[in-house]
């Protein structure tokens, strides 16, 4: 098996006939708000020459399942997973006619000899990891599936040995750089704790997985608008690099830095560096080199921001009629909300606040629990779902607030999949499904006091261990979620986490 980088989480793997190609994605995403880090526009030639038999999507996002990449290699069949949204179906016919092969999970799908099946995150989230076999060489492809040990475990006891494993090292979120109300060290503070808790999830999959070569990607993404210029610096996006020194120190083996273009051979274990690098860094001064790539791409980041024109009084008008529906959409998910949220124009003053308790929409942003301003330009891409709201999220042009400070993930479910009742239900039955199951429990201690918890996250269902309890808390490895062991394990990143249940104990494990 010969593996070629494509930048940021893409790769190329050769089979006997050709390449398939994995997450593929060249250019601008999230209205050209990220950009591949550095620059993979070096490969754009050669791909007509690589013979491109499929190309494989690991779930929706721009920088994974992009369109404009897609249209690069017109007609190649595309092999997805199945997901309650039909959303990645539509993205990829947004790309031109082709055969789409939609799998269930851990079903497996061949191509030129080469097999792949997919195996989806625990939740009933939007993502899955790809896992890959050519004659004796494994490869598992997690790009950014925040997949369970226990499904790690399920995947080795399926393939057995993995030769090599692909993953996210960087996270990707607006929280906490669209968020006024924080000053720059507690946004500093805040952005090194989640980074604590990527790399954490990271050494705990390599552990469990233990492949012969790990190589870390999906990060960081680079911003070119001088309006989110800055954000390359925050410290929740580690390069390849930083991430690899920290491996390091934890004692991880195998490791491999790859930049676009360089090739891995899975047998020989030896890398092919692209020439055209020499001695760059990822993680040296990268101002000059981000100034110079913003020049190059300018005008077309001027002309993607065009395609968004402010909207007229019609569109105000839709809006309040679109937020209507959302609030009406899942009695659930609104009494998860159980607050007032605000939308509010920053162009216009214009403002809406919807209440997800008793109902309505007012013109008044008094007493929200939330709000959300962006410029109207989006209001026109929302509505007509050119975009969605984890595009304008993740693109960071805009800003959010929150009081108390704590984090509504049924807000912005609800928002994610506005329109998508299915996927919709689908979270809704897997909470209500990890409330009422018995769980397997365990033994942790903390600041001298022993206590018996869940050994499952109520969250997602994470598998949870004795290592991830630290002053009091424990952190799942999943999506970082924090539970104060001394205060009834409740959830400190949301109140609409249900809490851990804690029950102090004696050393030998009987209940005080």
């Amino acid at each position: 098996m010969n593996i070629q980088f494509l930048g940021h989480a893409g790769l190329g793997v050769g089979t006997r006939e050709g390449t398939v190609l994995f997450d593929p994605w060249f250019g601008g995403a999230f209205q050209a708000a990220w950009w591949p880090y550095p620059s993979n526009q070096l490969l754009l030639p050669s791909l007509g020459e690589a013979g491109v038999r499929a190309i494989v999507l690991s779930h929706a996002h721009d920088d994974h399942a992009n369109v404009e990449s897609l249209k690069m290699v017109p007609g190649v069949p595309v092999v997805i997973p199945t997901y309650p949204s039909s959303r990645l179906r539509e993205k990829v016919m947004g790309a031109g006619s082709r055969k789409v092969v939609e799998l269930r999970p851990w079903k497996e799908y061949t191509i030129d000899g080469m097999t792949v099946f997919f195996v989806p995150e625990s939740s009933a989230a939007h993502d899955s990891a790809i896992v890959v076999r050519l004659g004796s060489c494994v490869l598992l492809n997690m790009n950014d599936a925040r997949l369970s040990m226990r499904q790690l475990q399920s995947i080795k006891a399926r393939v057995g040995e993995i030769d090599v494993l692909a993953l996210q090292i960087s996270g990707a979120s607006w929280h906490p750089m669209c968020y006024p109300q924080y000053s720059a060290e507690e946004a500093e503070a805040i952005s090194l704790r989640k980074r604590a808790t990527k790399f954490g999830f990271v050494a705990d999959a390599i552990k469990v997985v233990s492949a012969k070569t790990v190589i870390p990607f999906a990060g960081p993404p680079c911003f070119l608008d001088p309006d989110l210029f800055d954000f390359n610096w925050d410290k929740m996006f580690p390069t390849q690099e930083e991430a690899a020194v920290w491996l390091g120190k934890q004692g991880a083996s195998g490791v491999e830095v790859m930049l676009p273009g360089d090739k891995w051979d899975v047998l020989s274990r030896t890398k092919q560096a692209h020439p055209f690098w020499g001695d760059f860094s990822l993680s040296g001064d990268r101002r000059w080199y981000l100034e110079e790539y913003a020049r190059d791409c300018q005008t077309r980041m001027k002309e993607v921001l065009g395609r968004y024109p402010r909207p007229n009084q019609n569109v105000r008008d839709s809006f309040q009629k679109y937020l209507e529906k959302l609030s009406g959409m899942s009695p659930y998910f609104s009494g998860k909300i159980g607050m007032r949220v605000g939308f509010e124009l920053e162009d216009t003053g214009e403002a809406w606040a919807v209440d997800f308790c008793a109902g309505g929409i007012s013109k008044a942003l008094k007493d929200c629990g939330y709000w959300l301003r962006f410029d109207s330009k989006w209001l026109g891409a929302i509505l007509t779902e050119r975009i969605g709201w984890d595009d304008l999220l993740l693109s960071l042009r805009i800003q959010l607030g929150r009081d108390p400070d704590a984090y509504n993930e049924h807000l912005i479910h609800l928002l994610m999949c506005a329109g998508d009742r299915a996927s919709l239900q689908a979270i809704e039955s897997l909470e209500k499904k990890l409330a009422s199951s018995a769980r397997e429990t365990m033994c942790v201690q903390t600041n001298g006091v022993w206590y018996r918890v869940p050994a499952q996250c109520p969250h997602r269902g994470h598998a949870l261990g004795p290592h991830m309890v630290e002053g009091g808390m424990l952190t799942c490895p999943g999506h970082g979620y924090r539970f104060d062991l001394k205060r009834d394990g409740r959830c400190v990143n949301t109140p609409s986490c249900a809490a851990l249940q804690v029950a102090e104990v004696q050393e030998a494990g009987e209940e005080i």
